[in-house]
């Protein structure tokens, strides 16, 4: 006979800003980052922060792998920072630079979701349609803008795709 294990959710913090509400959750071995009403924005396995939880995040990390020995990242949305944690454990990277639109997302992710405060990692808080221009070249660019109601109109903008490849260094 099988006992099941009641699972129990716990709200480890939650905060409000300009955008609306930011809640880290805790079920078992997995710690949850949500935007607004219960939407899970990421998810970081306790016991390897650099595990890639969802499908989308691997098949991020296999087009990191396409280039030869990249030096330098531009994350452009940290989110639970687990992306940005594993490109650091993986990937020979010297230079990872983060865009996060929402200042308390960072500090959470420290905090409560496994990201490592590396000296690599240097964090820049504001809108990416702003700040792309003003970002470091980078051999990777990954963007994952998504918010409670899904990517916002100007980071599907051709304008701002163009952007992102005017950022990549040659052969990024």
């Amino acid at each position: 006979m099988t006992e099941e294990r009641e699972r129990v959710e716990r709200i480890l913090a939650e905060v409000h800003d300009d955008f609306g509400m930011i809640r880290v959750l805790e079920v078992d071995d997995y710690r949850f980052l949500e935007f607004g009403d219960a939407i899970e924005q990421s998810c970081t396995f306790t016991a390897d922060p650099s595990w890639l939880e969802y499908d989308y995040t691997r098949a991020m990390l296999i087009g990191a792998l396409c280039h030869e020995a990249p030096e330098s990242a531009l994350f452009l949305g940290l989110g639970a920072g687990t992306l940005t944690q594993a490109c650091m454990k993986f990937l020979p990277l010297e230079d990872v630079e983060v865009i996060e639109l929402r200042p308390d997302v960072p500090r959470l992710a420290m905090e409560f979701m496994g990201l490592d405060d590396d000296p690599r990692l240097y964090i820049r808080i504001g809108d990416a349609l702003e700040l792309l221009s003003s970002a470091e070249p980078a051999d990777l660019i990954f963007v994952d803008l998504y918010t409670d109601v899904g990517p916002g109109v100007g980071h599907l903008a051709w304008n701002f795709l163009q952007g992102c490849q005017q950022r990549l260094t040659p052969g990024g």
